[in-house]
């Protein structure tokens, strides 16, 4: 699936259905999960494409930091820690999703760097 196509129909799938409280459009969430599982690279660009979104509201970066962020930064920590930093540099969506971030002891390189960077602590043994 083409990247712009996939974020636009990510992000409307945040939207909650206030008749019955579900999310819509479940495949978007499902590609993107995959993304984290099989390619964190695509992953990581989909997100950069995301947040450049002018009308992504609080409510889609809340749910990108506590979601597939959290789960780049969990899985490939190590990886991205670089490519964040420089981001964060100018990007202040990407700032702001990063404190929906949980990281726990086992984060690699370290927990203090993603902490530095805004993810909140959160003990693995209270997950």
């Amino acid at each position: 699936m083409q990247l712009e196509k996939l974020a636009s129909e990510w992000i409307d799938a945040q939207r909650i259905d206030k008749d019955d409280q579900r999310l819509a459009n479940t495949p978007a969430i499902d590609a993107v999960i995959e993304l984290g599982i099989d390619d964190p690279e695509t992953l990581w660009l989909l997100m950069l494409e995301i947040l450049s979104r002018k009308e992504i509201d609080d409510d889609v970066i809340t749910v990108l930091g506590a979601g597939p962020l959290e789960d780049l930064i969990a899985e490939n920590g190590e990886e991205f820690i670089g490519r964040i930093k420089t981001e964060l540099g100018s990007n202040t969506k990407l700032a702001s999703a990063m404190t929906f971030v949980w990281v726990s002891e086992d984060v690699r390189p370290s927990v203090k760097e993603y902490t530095d960077l805004g993810c909140q602590f959160v003990s693995a043994k209270a997950t």
